[in-house]
C-alpha cells in the first residue's frame, strides 16, 4: 500500500476542490459550506463532504442538504480519520487548488483569490495557510516554528507575525490549500495517521521532495479548535478515547519517521 496515495486527479476545470470532513455535526457543516460560498463569489469550486461514520441521522439530513447548499457527500460509514476523509474529498479533484477545512472553520475573508495569487506567483508553492483566529478574536494560527533540536513544530505567535505572508516550516491543515501539481506529483495525506500528525507530516512530505510551505495573512477565519474530540486530554478520553489513542500512536510514528530531522533548523536544508 502506498502511504501517500494516488489521488487519480482529473484535468484542471475549476478554481478549487474543497473536503470537508465531518462527524456528527450537520449543522456547522452546513454553514461552513455556506461561509466559504459567501467568500468566495464568482469563482467555480467543487464542494464535497465527506462524512467520517456519523450517526444515521446526521447522514440523513447531510443527503437532504447537497442540493441546497451545493455539495457532493461523500460517505465513508466508519470512523477511518482526517487522512482518509481529506483523501476521498480530494479524489479525482478538477480544482485548480485542492483545499481542506475542519467544519468547526468559519471564513472571514475572500479565501480565493490571495491563494490564487500567491501559486501563481511561484510555482513551486506545494501549500499555502490562512490566519486563523479563536472566536474571541485572539490569534491561534500564523505558520508553524520548529522547536530547536526537537520534532514540535508549535504555532508562531506574535504580531511581529500575523501580517507577514512568508514562508514557513509547516501549516496547519484545518484550513489550508494545496497546489494541484504538487498533489499529482506526490500524493494525497499519508494512510499512517488517522488523528494528528497527519497535516505536519504532509509538509515536511512536500518540503523533502521541494515545495514550499507558505503562510497567507490576507485569508482569515475563526477555528473553534478541539469542538469536535475536545481540546484537553480530559476531554478527549470521556468523549472519543479510541481517538486519544490514535493520536498517541500517531504521535510514535511521526517521530520515528522524522527523527533524522531533529537537529535540523532550516526548512531548506531538510535531506532529500
Amino acid at each position: 500500500m502506498r502511504e501517500y496515495p494516488n489521488l487519480q486527479l482529473g484535468k484542471v476545470t475549476k478554481d478549487a476542490t474543497v473536503a470537508i470532513p465531518t462527524v456528527d455535526n450537520c449543522e456547522d457543516t452546513l454553514k461552513c459550506v455556506e461561509q466559504l460560498r459567501r467568500y468566495a463569489p464568482q469563482s467555480d469550486v467543487d464542494y464535497v463532504v465527506v462524512d467520517d461514520g456519523s450517526e444515521e441521522e446526521v447522514i440523513v439530513k447531510l443527503r437532504e442538504n447537497q442540493n441546497k447548499y451545493g455539495y457532493v457527500l461523500k460517505e465513508q460509514r466508519q470512523n477511518l480519520g482526517v487522512s482518509a476523509a481529506i483523501n476521498i474529498g480530494w479524489h479525482g479533484a478538477r480544482g485548480r487548488m485542492l483545499v481542506n477545512i475542519n467544519n468547526d472553520v468559519k471564513v472571514c475573508s475572500n479565501w480565493i483569490k490571495p491563494w490564487q495569487k500567491l501559486f501563481n506567483e511561484n510555482i513551486k508553492i506545494g501549500a499555502v495557510g490562512a490566519k486563523l483566529l479563536y472566536p474571541g478574536g485572539q490569534l491561534q494560527h500564523c505558520g508553524c516554528h520548529k522547536v530547536l533540536g526537537g520534532l514540535e513544530f508549535p504555532h508562531t505567535l506574535g504580531k511581529a507575525f500575523e501580517n507577514q505572508t512568508r514562508e514557513v516550516w509547516r501549516v496547519t491543515g484545518a484550513f489550508f490549500a494545496v497546489n494541484h501539481e504538487c498533489a499529482k506529483e506526490l500524493g494525497g495525506f499519508s494512510t499512517a495517521y488517522a488523528t494528528a500528525y497527519e497535516d505536519t507530516d504532509y509538509c515536511l512530505w512536500l518540503r523533502k521532495h521541494g515545495w514550499a510551505i507558505m503562510y497567507c495573512s490576507e485569508v482569515v477565519a475563526e477555528h473553534f479548535e478541539g469542538k469536535k474530540r475536545g481540546a484537553s486530554p480530559d476531554q478527549k478520553q470521556t468523549r472519543h478515547p479510541m481517538w486519544m489513542h490514535r493520536e498517541a500512536s500517531s504521535e510514535v510514528y511521526f517521530k520515528g519517521k522524522w527523527a533524522t530531522l531533529k537537529n535540523v533548523e532550516n526548512f531548506n536544508a531538510i535531506p532529500k
